[in-house]
């Protein structure tokens, strides 16, 4: 049976892959906005039309034209999102249009551009919900201790306090982390914020380095002037744990990976950190957690797949065969159904005479094969 917490945990990837993170969601916020419904109509109708003049200089312009407006549309569409605090939306609308225009490198800029500020802020609100949480769990644990002589004794009570004192432990390890990473980009308020935590869950030794480090930065020592001095060779300083570093640092990059549903990265950062730290009970059911998110995404990704080839969205369908390959390279099934989508594009495009560039899209996890073999009319998946 799976234990409680690895079920929420479980939960918590697989919704917030998704559900939150909507990559199994395609045109959505296109619709929404009439100037990128119509700039990709422009663009779809002339890449149509220049497919079927056959290298006809007009038609060829005429894209060209189609492609920088619906470029220009998209990267003024998302500035205005990301103006608005919609950090995700604009990287929906980027995401959307790299699906059309995948070789573009302004849209390809954009995107990083975002993604990057994005997960940095979405790292530091981990944080603070962090501090947040330790500070509720503290109080809350301090009143169930003083509230216990009172009542009989409850087993579910006395459970459930041991499970979170488990968290806490936990959570003093992550914020110790945070205060870290915060101390190195000089955010201040921010360490501080996640070392008075971590202290309310363990002690004041337990981050007392890093305490001291902050007291520094606060309180630089102020310049003096003094007269030359013999010139002494300048004493090396010991380097810095620049093991423990990378750990922390990987733990938040995995923390921020499983928030916004990237199971990819999460299991990267999570090997880099078994590596630096070794094998431990919590990473190993944290390994497992993953895995079985891994899993269960790469069944909802399968039908999502699945449909898409039914309804001729051969790339589309293509780019989640794609995807599974990157979560899971043995997977035997993605791999014959990209082929088997690689082989009917083709055909495709003998057939209409035209040049399709199909580059894989970030995609999503698949399983299952197209029985038919790829001939003018498209097969169809295995149920």
């Amino acid at each position: 049976m799976m234990s409680l917490r690895k079920l929420f945990f479980l939960l918590l990837l697989t919704s917030g892959l998704l559900s939150g993170c909507g990559l199994l969601s395609d045109f959505n916020i296109h619709k929404k906005d009439t100037r990128l419904q119509d700039a990709l109509q422009d663009y779809t109708s002339a890449k149509t039309a220049s497919a079927r003049a056959n290298g006809d200089t007009a038609a060829q312009d005429k894209l060209t034209q189609a492609r920088i407006a619906y470029e220009d549309t998209a990267l003024a569409s998302a500035d205005e999102k990301r103006k608005e605090g919609a950090w995700y939306q604009a990287r929906q609308i980027l995401d959307t249009a790299l699906e059309q225009i995948p070789d573009s490198t302004r849209l390809k800029n954009a995107r990083q551009d975002i993604e990057t500020e994005r997960a940095l802020r979405i790292r530091l609100n981990d944080c603070r919900i962090g501090a947040a949480r330790a500070r509720f769990l503290v109080e809350k644990n301090a009143l169930l201790q003083s509230r216990a002589p009172l009542e009989a004794k409850d087993f579910l009570q006395d459970w459930q306090v041991r499970r979170e004192r488990t968290e806490l432990d936990q959570l003093a390890v992550q914020l110790r982390d945070c205060a870290i990473q915060a101390l190195a980009e000089q955010r201040l308020p921010l360490a501080e914020e996640t070392l008075n935590a971590a202290a309310l869950i363990q002690t004041e030794e337990f981050i007392s380095e890093e305490r001291k480090l902050l007291e520094q930065l606060k309180n630089p020592p102020s310049a003096v002037i003094e007269k030359p001095a013999v010139v002494k060779p300048p004493v090396k300083k010991p380097a810095v744990d620049t093991k423990l570093q990378k750990a922390s640092k990987a733990r938040m990059e995995m923390q921020s990976a499983i928030t916004r549903g990237d199971l990819r990265q999460a299991k990267a950062s999570l090997v880099e950190l078994r590596e630096l730290e070794g094998n431990s009970p919590q990473l190993e059911e944290l390994n497992q957690s993953i895995n079985d998110a891994i899993g269960a995404y790469i069944v909802e990704a399968h039908e999502k797949a699945n449909a898409l080839y039914r309804d001729q969205q051969i790339v589309q369908a293509r780019d989640l065969w794609q995807k599974i390959l990157e979560l899971d390279p043995n997977a035997t099934q993605a791999r014959v159904n990209l082929e088997r989508a690689d082989r009917v594009l083709k055909k495709l495009e003998e057939l209409q005479g035209a040049t399709t560039d199909v580059q894989p899209a970030e995609a999503t996890p698949t399983t299952e094969v197209p029985t038919t073999k790829p001939a003018a009319k498209i097969p169809t998946p295995a149920p």
